[in-house]
């Protein structure tokens, strides 16, 4: 038995036909829902002094000011089975002055691996079982703009993809 893998350009629902070569009356038709290639999972959130709602196109807008640098707000979310113990590449597209982004693979032991664009790429573990997102500042002034993130499976950063899931609820970051 063989298999397919379906890759999609947009998100959503659709369907797939089948047909045989050898008999074209043989045929099905299969629904498919397409998800985005983006791991990541955020939501809006108001910590630290800072405000992250979520953009209509899925991207983020962070506005406000930390009474510190390094303060800012973090998403944890659970890793998808298929995707340990696999590479992913972490890419930032965007982000607006003074605001800096990174992600770090978990288990209960701890931080196994972290994603900076200075080091995007990595193999998850097998043991990982979460990541968390965060999103802080490296300033007090205030910030105000738009971020574009994303961690996608494979070796190559590819362009960048609403998640899946933009109203996980975030917690501060001190």
């Amino acid at each position: 038995m063989g298999s397919i893998t379906v890759t999609g350009l947009a998100m959503g629902d659709t369907s797939l036909t089948i047909t045989s070569k050898t008999v074209p009356s043989v045929k099905t038709t299969v629904p498919v829902t397409v998800q985005s290639r983006n791991l990541l999972s955020y939501g809006p959130a108001r910590e630290n002094g800072l405000t992250v709602s979520v953009n209509d196109d899925g991207s983020l807008h962070v506005s406000g000011q930390t009474t510190a640098a390094n303060q800012g707000i973090k998403w944890r979310f659970p890793i998808p089975d298929d995707v340990r113990g696999k590479t992913v590449t972490y890419r930032l597209a965007s982000a607006p002055a003074g605001v800096y982004c990174y992600a770090q693979s978990r288990n209960t032991g701890g931080v196994l691996s972290t994603f900076l664009i200075s080091d995007p790429t990595h193999t998850l573990s097998a043991e990982a079982t979460e990541i968390e997102f965060r999103v802080a500042t490296n300033t007090t002034n205030p910030v105000d703009g738009d971020i574009r993130v994303q961690i996608n499976p494979g070796e190559t950063a590819t362009t960048w993809m609403r998640p899946d899931d933009t109203s996980l609820s975030g917690g501060g970051l001190s």
